[in-house]
Formats: C-alpha cells, structure tokens, sequence
C-alpha cells in the first residue's frame, strides 16, 4: 500500500464509513446488528474506493528519476574555499 493509499484513507474513511451509518440510522434501524453492518460495509467500500483511486493517480504519473549520486548540500568542486 502506497503512502497515497493512507493520505486518501484519512481524508475519505470517515465520510464513507459515517454516511452509511447515518443512512442505515435514518432507516429506522436503531440495533447495533445492521448499523455494525454499515459500518463494516463502509470500511470495505473505503479500500477497495481508495485502492482504485490511488492506482489510477500512480498510471497517470511519470516515472521516478534515477538519482544521480549527488547530494544537493555537497561542495561543487569548482567552487572555491572561502
């Protein structure tokens, strides 16, 4: 699971998750049975919404640059001592 797959759970879980249990509340089911089932419907939902999202956005990306054993905070050699 990529670090976007986690960014795109935090912001979209509890939305999916919640709404589903509101629905299910406003329905008129006040036991704990159906609105554990909205919930766990909710959470499979969300992986599976998060996981296709995330994929998409990753084709959609160039790929990497190799690196080029470089660091940015090392000397250039041509740059003299001060």
């Amino acid at each position: 699971m990529s670090r976007l797959s986690f960014v795109l759970t935090l912001m979209t879980g509890s939305g999916l998750a919640r709404g589903l249990v509101t629905i299910v509340l406003s329905l008129g089911f006040y036991v704990w049975l159906p609105v554990t089932f909205a919930a766990a419907a909710g959470l499979f939902l969300l992986c599976t919404l998060v996981h296709g999202i995330s994929r998409r956005m990753k084709r959609g990306e160039p790929a990497p640059m190799p690196r080029t054993g470089t660091h940015r905070h090392t000397r250039h050699p041509k740059v003299p001592d001060t």
